[in-house]
């Protein structure tokens, strides 16, 4: 349909900005490029150019680059007038995930207050506060974010992450609970033929409810939609946990091709290679996982 776009409006950014987002989603990176840079050669950079970018430049490992464009989009969100408060609080996540990702844990927390600011009870807001707290041990507090919003934003992503909250808190019976209710409405989804949940489930098998063997098919079934380099990353930790680790580690080598800085990839990574057989690789990439983020291993949502 986007390119449908391109072909009746040729000389609009708006196309390309839809096209460039589907190839993102589909692990088209080249093309998704080039569809950016014509979108680029139609006007000025603005926000909806920057944030776009950015995504590009994290795939591509370039955290700098992306931490630059956010900071622009949040200016470029801030100058709107009348003000998009919606728009600013979506920026400020943006830019908050990327400082959590990065062990920045003072910087998301402005961020995400300043969201909250702009828009109280803004539900991606409160979501990505939620899993900060968590990270930081604050449990109760996660908990008394996520309670109110899963009533009012039923996703089965959310459903999981209060799971998981409780699961750290060693709740094990409301771990369970809502776990099981994410479970059931990512089958729900699927049943339905909707492919957007394949890849949550995927690691929910790989990591919440440990099945190999389901963890492989969902990730293969996520791979039959798009070759981004989390769907590589899904397989790979899925073949992992059968003990496929040959395998496991082709996989690893597409979802690292880019170089993604992403902690938790990475770390994926060193344990894929270092069951591969390749010790010096898998270091290489425990190394790198803790330059991207020296607090990976706390407490994180499953996105």
């Amino acid at each position: 349909m986007a390119m449908q776009l391109v072909a009746s409006e040729p000389g609009k950014r708006y196309p390309f900005e839809i096209l460039g987002d589907a190839l993102m989603e589909l692990g088209e990176y080249d093309q998704a490029a080039d569809a950016y840079k014509k979108m680029e050669l139609l006007g000025e950079s603005d926000l909806n150019t920057e944030t776009r970018l950015a995504r590009l430049d994290l795939i591509r490992g370039d955290t700098a680059a992306a931490r630059r464009r956010l900071d622009s989009s949040v200016e470029m969100a801030r100058a709107i007038s009348p003000p998009a408060p919606d728009v600013l609080a979506w920026c400020l996540v943006q830019s908050g995930q990327l400082a959590l990702n990065s062990g920045d844990w003072d910087r998301a927390e402005r961020d995400y207050q300043a969201a909250l600011d702009a828009r109280p009870g803004d539900w991606s807001a409160v979501d990505h506060l939620a899993e900060l707290r968590a990270a930081q041990k604050r449990y109760d507090e996660a908990v008394a974010l996520y309670a109110p919003l899963v009533e009012h934003v039923p996703r089965p992503e959310l459903f999981q992450a209060l799971g998981d909250v409780y699961a750290a808190m060693g709740k094990a019976d409301e771990a369970k609970r809502w776990r099981g209710r994410a479970l059931e409405k990512y089958l729900a989804a699927v049943a339905t033929g909707s492919t957007h949940y394949d890849h949550h489930l995927a690691g929910f098998y790989s990591d919440t409810e440990p099945n190999p063997a389901e963890a492989v098919r969902w990730a293969k079934k996520d791979l039959e939609s798009r070759h981004s380099v989390y769907a590589y990353d899904a397989l790979g930790w899925a073949l992992y946990q059968a003990g496929d680790y040959k395998p496991a580690a082709e996989a690893m080598d597409k979802a690292l091709a880019l170089g993604t800085r992403d902690a938790h990839l990475l770390y994926h990574a060193s344990l894929i290679y270092y069951r591969a057989g390749d010790a010096a690789k898998a270091k290489d990439c425990l190394r790198r996982a803790g330059e991207a983020n020296p607090k990976f291993t706390e407490f994180h949502v499953h996105r």
